[in-house]
């Protein structure tokens, strides 16, 4: 594999890292459900949820995996406005992703249901804005962190890195079996 095919998987490994991360600070944070479960059960349903988030990211990763293996010619590589522009792509792809996995976790807590759903009724539940705001403040901080964390993981493999040139035959290879 290429250096380019390497890190497109090292980035996609780190997206399912992360959402795997969202979902075990989900169990954390929700245990008190899951008291009535053996741990066998409750390590079975994390890992099939993981099973189940690797088909929606890759598909989110679509977009992101055709502008990372469109033929480009050896002045497009390794210049600075092409790498900001592929890596805004990839975080704006992935970045609510793991944003709202980290809070739906901290929404269940709160209002007992997932974030598809938010009414007043849901609202209601929660409690007051006081309790909610002393409870959901330092929370976010933690999934802003979180987050800035996966940030600065990817980040080096845009910048830190250079690009092999490669010919667009083999661009085009790896377009057609990514994508």
């Amino acid at each position: 594999m290429t250096d380019r095919a390497a890190r497109y998987v090292k980035l996609i490994l780190s997206v399912i890292l992360f959402a795997s991360i969202a979902r075990i600070y989900f169990l954390l944070i929700n245990i008190s459900l899951f008291k009535s479960f053996s741990v066998k059960e409750v390590f079975n349903s994390v890992l099939k949820g993981v099973w189940a988030d690797v088909p929606v990211i890759l598909a989110l990763n679509l977009i992101f995996a055709i502008v990372y293996f469109v033929p480009k010619t050896a002045i497009f590589q390794n210049k600075k406005i092409p790498v900001m522009f592929l890596s805004a792509v990839f975080w704006v792809v992935n970045l609510p992703l793991i944003f709202i996995s980290l809070f739906n976790a901290e929404y269940y807590k709160l209002a007992g249901e997932r974030i598809d759903t938010i009414s007043y009724a849901s609202m209601a539940k929660m409690g007051e804005f006081q309790s909610i705001s002393s409870h959901l403040i330092p929370r976010l901080l933690l999934i802003t962190l979180i987050v800035l964390m996966f940030v600065l993981l990817t980040r080096k493999y845009f910048y830190k890195q250079k690009e092999v040139y490669l010919s667009g035959l083999r661009q085009m290879t790896y377009l057609v079996f990514f994508v």
